[in-house]
């Protein structure tokens, strides 16, 4: 049987094995998710080498897919794939790539500063307390050589999982919701009016009217009288009244007809259906006799 070798160097620790295929692809699984037990027990810094297939008897014989992903070669590439969403995991990233591609074997609070600075990326505010939360949750670990620790960090086994496994977050695209009860009062019920429609030569011309009380009573009037509707909301009068007599009457102008005491008689008032927020207005029958008396037979 065609057999192969594999060789995996971590620190002080080694591993290797001489089988077939399949059994080494299972060996070595074991192995790599026994090594960060075995890294604290033995407080070894890994050194970073590809895996070493040494093929036996058959070199056609592929080799073992590599632990480490292929990634990209150039630092901001490498950050915008990822996506990371936060500073403190551009940060880790930052580290991941000076370690594993660019394979530098630890790096220094000033080295991160100077090749995040390097590649126009946002610098946490204080790096390091972003090391020490890093170093916290044991992504990196302070660089021990020959028994003297300095302010160097090296990515650990945990970190290098949670880089590979992160998944870019997709942006959410905010929608909003249109509740069907608000939905009349965006809509003008009457756009759909032109002047032919409502013969306004058979009436007062609208620009000869003084008062905005009388300009509303107008346009009711001519409304019920064709028979084209009879209440309206403030903002359905605005639009007719600019669409159909190319004036303006303001929100407040149209709102103090029907609140001034003198004038609110000559309307009713209701709220808008299934909207108690918004309220619609009707010309009543003593409005039409006062609008009769004072305009039209006038």
């Amino acid at each position: 049987m065609n057999n192969s070798r594999l060789k995996i160097k971590y620190g002080m620790i080694e591993f290797e094995i001489e089988s077939d295929p399949e059994t080494i692809e299972k060996e070595r699984k074991a192995f790599l998710e026994t090594l960060p037990t075995i890294s604290v027990l033995s407080n070894n810094k890994p050194v970073y080498e590809a895996e070493k297939v040494e093929l036996i008897d058959e070199p056609r014989m592929k080799a073992l897919p590599s632990q480490t992903p292929n990634i990209t070669t150039n630092l901001n590439t490498f950050l915008q794939e990822k996506g990371f969403s936060s500073d403190i995991d551009k940060c880790l990233g930052v580290i991941y790539f000076m370690n594993n591609v660019e394979n530098e074997e630890s790096v220094s609070n000033q080295t991160i500063k100077a090749r995040m600075q390097k590649s126009k990326l946002s610098i946490p505010k204080s790096l390091s307390v972003a090391l020490n939360g890093l170093t916290t949750k044991g992504y990196i670990q302070l660089f021990d050589k020959d028994g003297n620790k300095g302010m160097n960090y090296y990515i650990t086994p945990e970190g290098i999982q949670y880089i590979e496994a992160y998944e870019k977050k997709e942006k959410k695209v905010k929608t909003i919701k249109r509740n069907k009860s608000l939905k009349r009062t965006s809509e003008n019920r009457y756009d759909s009016l032109t002047k032919e429609i409502m013969c306004l030569d058979d009436y007062p011309a609208f620009s000869k009217l003084k008062t905005s009380k009388e300009k509303i009573m107008l346009l009711m009037y001519i409304m019920k009288k064709r028979d084209l509707g009879e209440y309206f909301t403030v903002s359905e009068i605005k639009s007719v009244i600019s669409q159909i007599f190319n004036e303006r009457l303001s929100d407040d102008a149209i709102k103090g007809v029907f609140k001034n005491r003198s004038t609110a008689k000559y309307f009713d008032k209701k709220k808008l259906e299934n909207n108690n927020k918004v309220f619609e207005y009707k010309m009543l029958q003593n409005g039409f006799d006062y609008f009769e008396d004072a305009i039209i037979n006038k």
